[in-house]
Order: C-alpha cells, then structure tokens, then sequence
C-alpha cells in the first residue's frame, strides 16, 4: 500500500475503474491510445488540489468545486488518520488507486471517498462494482477495520452517493469480484482462439459508452454486427444502391435520431481504431494492403517556452513585430488571463472591459454562430 500522485498513477487491467466494463462485457479491454477527455484534465486537476491543498492550478469554478469537497470531508466523524491517493492491493494481482481513506480511532471504521469530477453519476455506491473492490482492498489491508463507509462525492452534480459495509459481507463481494475475474480469464482465452469460439456466455455485449472506451472495438465481432451495418447503409444510400433502411436524409423520427445520436461516437472511435489497427498491420507485417499505400508525416512542432524563444529570434535579427507576424493569439485563453490578473469580484467585468476594447479598436473578429447537438444530463431524483 503506497500514495501515488492522481497525475502518476498507473492503472492494472482490471482496476476498480474497470469493473462495472468487465461486469457488462467481460470482453472489454481498456483502450490505452484513446485520447484523455477535458474532464479526466479537471479531474486531475481537482484531485491534486485536494491533496496538496494548493489551488493554485484551479479555475474559478474548479475552486469552488474543491471548497465543496473540503466541506463535505471537514464535516465527517473525526478520523484519526487521512490518507490520500492510497494504492491498495486487490485480489488476482490487480490494484486499485483510493482518492480519500479515513481511519478511525483503533482503525475499527474505514471511510471510503471517491471525488467525481465528471458531469454523470455512476452507479450507487451500494451496488458500485468499483467501490467494492475498494472495500475489499481495505478488509484485506486493515484487519481491525470491521465498517467500511462509502461516499462518492460528484461536486459538479452537487450530489453524494453513500453506502456502508461490513466485514461480514466480505465473502459476498468476493464471489462477485472472483465471478467477473473468471468470466475475464475465459473471455481472454476465447480472445486467443483464432476461430473465435466464444461460449454464448461470453460473447461480448455491446453498450455505446462501453465500446467507446474499449481498445477492441476495431477487431471485436459484436460491434461490427451492431454498429457496421448502420454505416453500410449510410455508404449504400449516398451510392448508387438505395437501401431497403432510408437515408439519414429522410430520418424525421426524434426517436430515432436520439438512439442514431447515442452511436454517433462510437462511430466515430470505431472508424480511428480501424486506422490505427491497418497501420499497425502494415508496418508489422510488411504486407501492402490493396488500395492504400502507407505515406508518413512529419509531426508537428510547437513551441513551449514563448518568452525565451522570443529572445532567441531577436539574436537572430527577428524583431518584437515581426515575431507577432507568428503568432496565432487565442481570443478566449486572452480573455481568461485578464479574468485571472483582476481583483476578486470584478473578473467577469474584466475580461469583458478587455473584449469591449478590443472589439471597438477591430481586432477582435466575432466567430460565426454554429450549432451542435449536446446530450443532456439525466435528472436525479435524489
């Protein structure tokens, strides 16, 4: 058991983050090339915050969202030791990385807290296959520990799941954490087996969150039989062929736009791991595949420290407004800034004072309105 920095940490292939995945489709594999989302970057951010106390990182709004978490830890039972960050051995060989452990007095109690950055709630923490592993990870670390309570804390939601165990529960979150750890090793065999001999057990069952996360979904059968045929329908219908399925075209159900909606990124990740997949193939294999020749590009250079390489160009004969001529300044990161640099209270007027004066001086060029359809967070009625 050690802490780990939230930034640093490494996850086993079956971590508590996984296992509600593993529990759907014990097929599901994490996809370690997928790019991090904005949120996970917030979350981070947060999570440092609340572990060093420093806030200095943070948004307005990320600050008002730790404050939020502090509040809810300083109103807990005193404990008599904190621990954050905490690696906790699981069963099986696997990990799993505690935000929050609370101690009681004769560690006799254990307080769980896991901080949830994100816009959706998970599943309860009574039922959570997550924070039962944890929990497991905690009987088996802490003998004497005999309660194990569980928060898991969603600021951004304004919303807390709680839940308490017992260590004369422990045999019951051990069958079902041994279950879903058979049902992987099973699946990842059936994985190996060139001929896809998949009991129908174990066949992988495809969920759109699920899969979009999953670094399968380029080879896996399930999705091709789910997800494919929408886009061969998509191709047939802008093709010659008119398909028996209409064109999205002529799609005026919102029904059916919502469920069409739901796939969209799955689309989207299917069609970029399928890339990634052929060029993989290609370059491990040697074999040209008909049709596409393999190019390269060079990657793209950025610089990392403005001020000094605006030193360097000026030994180099670039003066300050030729130097300007290179760069490309963000109209929002700029407004940000003067958010940031203004007295508590007055940020908002700030920075709009800043894109008033740039406006009337006609620099500032307005972007063209667009329009996007964002999916809606599901009410609690908690």
């Amino acid at each position: 058991m050690s802490g780990v920095a939230h930034k640093d940490r490494t996850h086993s292939s079956r971590s508590p983050s996984c296992r509600k995945s593993l529990e759907i489709c014990p097929s599901w594999q994490k996809d370690t090339n997928a790019p991090e989302f904005r949120q996970t970057e917030v979350g981070t951010r947060c999570h440092e915050a609340l572990e060093t106390g420093n806030d200095a990182a943070l948004t307005e709004q990320e600050r008002e969202w730790v404050a939020m978490c502090r509040a809810f830890r300083d109103s807990l039972p005193k404990a008599e030791t904190v621990l954050h960050e905490v690696t906790l051995a699981l069963p099986f060989a696997q990990k799993g990385h505690a935000d929050t452990i609370m101690l009681g007095p004769g560690t006799k109690w254990a307080h769980l807290i896991d901080w949830k950055f994100g816009n959706n709630p998970q599943e309860d923490a009574e039922t959570n296959p997550a924070a039962q592993a944890y929990v497991i990870g905690i009987l088996d670390a802490w003998p004497l520990v005999r309660r194990v309570d569980v928060s898991y804390v969603y600021p951004v939601r304004e919303e807390i799941s709680t839940a308490t165990y017992h260590r004369f529960q422990y045999e019951q979150l051990r069958t079902r954490y041994d279950t879903v750890e058979a049902r992987c090793d099973e699946a990842d065999q059936a994985w190996e087996n060139p001929d896809w001999d998949l009991t129908p057990h174990l066949n992988p069952v495809p969920t759109w969150d699920g899969c979009l996360s999953c670094g399968r979904k380029g080879i896996c059968p399930a999705v091709r039989e789910k997800i494919l045929p929408v886009a061969q329908r998509y191709h047939e219908a802008k093709g010659e062929v008119i398909p028996a399925a209409p064109d999205f075209s002529l799609v005026k159900n919102p029904e059916q736009w919502s469920k069409l909606m739901a796939w969209a990124p799955l689309l989207e990740a299917t069609a970029e791991s399928i890339k990634r997949h052929a060029v993989e193939f290609r370059l491990s294999s040697g074999v040209e595949i008909p049709g596409y020749a393999l190019k390269s590009r060079e990657g793209k250079s950025r610089i990392v420290a403005p001020n000094l390489a605006h030193e360097i160009a000026a030994k180099h004969g670039i003066d300050h407004e030729n130097f300007l001529r290179s760069v490309d300044v963000s109209a929002r990161k700029l407004l940000d800034i003067a958010g940031e640099l203004a007295p508590k209270g007055d940020k908002a007027k700030a920075s709009g004072r800043l894109e008033e004066a740039l406006r009337d001086a006609g620099v500032l060029e307005p972007g063209g309105e667009s329009f996007f359809l964002q999916r809606e967070r599901v009410k609690s009625n908690k």
